[in-house]
């Protein structure tokens, strides 16, 4: 079975100049055995293509699909968003940030769960400060547990750090 060829049929597909871009999150290389997944900020890398099937579907599967980066008149991406990983407004620095609930269905996180990773691991969610939370969530630094946290609790959050800044507790 061709994998890069199963992923064009069944994925959303952008084709870079060295790469493809699946389904908005996943990155497959052209020359080197390895595949980037944007959500996650990381490099994968695989020894045979059956390992690489089961990386990059088990990714498409798990993450939502991110909507495409715009387009040049060729067809291809922006290089600017391609290199930054990043949905960029414009060409100078300003960014995109996450604003879609992301899909999950793994256990869910309450105040009393525990951070799982990052600066702040181990104490509880509630006790996290906000302003790290939505960080994190804008800068797709978080894990999908995470984030559906953050979504889930936006509006909380962001009512605390206004309330922080009034001095309110």
């Amino acid at each position: 079975m061709d994998v890069l060829a199963y992923l064009k049929e069944n994925y959303e597909t952008i084709e870079l100049l060295h790469a493809w871009r699946f389904n908005g999150i996943v990155d497959v290389y052209k020359s080197k055995p390895t595949i980037f997944v944007l959500p996650e900020n990381k490099y994968y890398r695989f020894s045979n293509d059956e390992e690489f099937a089961d990386i990059a579907i088990n990714f498409l599967e798990f993450y939502p699909p991110r909507p495409a980066f715009k387009k040049l008149p060729s067809g291809r991406m922006a290089y600017q968003e391609f290199k930054h990983h990043q949905r960029m407004d414009n060409k100078k620095t300003k960014r995109h940030t996450m604003s879609a609930k992301p899909a999950y269905n793994g256990p869910r996180l309450t105040d009393n769960s525990i951070m799982p990773y990052g600066k702040h691991q181990g104490e509880k969610m509630g006790n996290i400060p906000p302003e790290y939370l939505i960080w994190c969530f804008e800068n797709n630094k978080c894990s999908p547990a995470v984030a559906f946290y953050v979504s889930d609790n936006l509006d909380n959050l962001k009512k605390e750090i206004a309330n922080n800044k009034k001095g309110i507790r």
